[in-house]
């Protein structure tokens, strides 16, 4: 069996490349939003769980998103442990729909059994409103300017000795 340490929702998710540390950008707690539809430009999850040593290190299993039971999503996951005891999984998905406020919730099932669910609220605050904004400053003029005369060198060495 799996033991789920971690699943939390974020902006987005990097990962090190040198000491595999993971930061997580902006921790969705719950979304406010005056209208719905809204559109994600991009999700992430990350889970973490570790293993049982009877477990076997490679396990499939699906991920789910839904919207007051209202399935969004459907894909697949893969754990592989690698000989270690821990797996994180990194999921981004681009571009998720919400239809409606409510419960935004991600649940994963595995083959060996395990299953977990995560889920955030999804608020309808305010009202889409429009904003007159005729109030635009008129430009100031600006006055052309007018370009000098340029003399070479020449013409003023000529004036300089004319004047003498």
């Amino acid at each position: 069996m799996l033991n789920v340490k971690i699943m939390v929702f974020s902006d987005e998710i990097l990962r090190d490349k040198d000491s595999d540390k993971i930061s997580l950008i902006n921790i969705i707690h719950d979304i406010n939003s005056p209208s719905f539809p809204i559109l994600l430009g991009s999700l992430c999850i990350l889970i973490v769980f570790d293993r049982e040593e009877i477990t076997p290190l490679d396990l499939d299993g699906n991920l789910y998103i839904s919207n007051n039971d209202a399935l969004l999503f459907k894909g697949s996951l893969k754990a592989n442990f690698e000989n270690k005891k821990v797996n994180r999984q990194v999921i981004k998905i681009i571009n998720l729909m919400i239809p409606n406020p409510g419960k935004l919730k991600a649940a994963f099932e595995m083959s060996d059994g395990t299953a977990s669910e995560y889920s955030i609220m999804v608020n309808q605050i305010g009202e889409t409103r429009i904003e007159a904004i005729d109030n635009i400053p008129k430009q100031a003029k600006v006055k052309e300017a007018k370009p000098k005369k340029i003399r070479s060198a020449k013409t003023r060495s000529i004036k300089r000795k004319a004047s003498k």
